[in-house]
């Protein structure tokens, strides 16, 4: 794939219309192709998911992902759902400093923040020093692209008296797989889009449900560059009993780590 993008490519180049890079997690950032129906399904799903956790048209949603990098598909993804749940969008990108940020939270009086947890993180430390982050009005923060503690949630929470959420996706397998409801319980998975499995990393054989692995997912509409079988590398598990919040999908633990960093004790 990192190689010749263009070798998995199912459709004629004319049915493409996006690019997107990967984080370049592992290595050199890849290039994945979609179609505008596949973008357009993801959308829907990541606006429904928004509702998930009762973001709608009378939010004011600020985007600090990364806007500056070549095709980097979170911030424009975020951008389009909360555009069509007809919120107020602040596209402040993550380059900006944390007075800035403020001021934009003040200005646009922004109730939704979206972006990585070390950049959200960064901000809250130093804005916290001059600020009363509790009483800006925000009541929601969502965070992507970056595994992070539960107690990075406790800071975060009291710091801006607002409620935090996780949310999960690859470039590669669609864009958005999956997020916290008000439950805070693990990440619902997009079933309709994504078959996942969790296997042992070493032999690639399925483990028993609620047995930590490896992620791997086989992607079920995409026509522009599906996927079968794709090892992400992220290691979590199966929640096997029933989300408060009702919903029926499967619902797995928030991303502990990836497969690159874990150390093996003992013989």
């Amino acid at each position: 794939m990192l190689n010749d993008p263009y070798s998995f490519v199912c459709v004629p180049h004319s049915d493409i219309t996006y690019v997107f890079t990967t984080a370049g997690t592992t290595g050199e950032p890849k290039r994945i192709f979609f179609t505008k129906d596949e973008v357009d399904h993801e959308l829907s799903w990541l606006s429904y998911s928004f509702m998930f956790i009762d973001v709608d048209r009378n939010d004011v949603i600020q985007i600090m992902f990364a806007y500056g990098r070549p095709s980097w598909a979170a911030g424009y993804l975020v951008q389009r759902a909360a555009e069509e749940l007809g919120a107020l969008v602040v596209p402040a990108g993550n380059m900006l400093d944390y007075k800035e940020q403020i001021e934009f939270i003040k200005e646009f009086k922004t109730t939704v923040i979206c972006g990585t947890p070390s950049y959200i993180l960064k901000i809250t430390r130093e804005a916290k020093k001059e600020f009363e982050l509790g009483k800006l009005g925000v009541r929601k923060i969502i965070l992507a692209s970056e595994p992070w503690p539960e107690s990075l949630r406790v800071e975060l929470e009291s710091s801006w008296e607002a409620q935090v959420y996780d949310c999960y996706g690859l470039t590669e397998i669609g864009l958005f797989a999956g997020g916290e409801c008000d439950a805070k319980d693990g990440l619902h998975i997009n079933e309709l889009s994504l078959l996942l499995e969790v296997v042992d990393p070493k032999t690639g054989e399925r483990v028993e449900e609620g047995e930590e692995g490896e992620l791997v997912f086989t992607t079920l509409d995409r026509r522009g560059m599906p996927l079968i079988r794709y090892r992400t590398r992220d290691i979590s598990y199966i929640k096997n009993y029933s989300c408060k919040c009702g919903l029926p999908f499967l619902r797995i633990a928030r991303i502990r780590g990836r497969i690159d960093d874990m150390l093996i004790l003992g013989t």
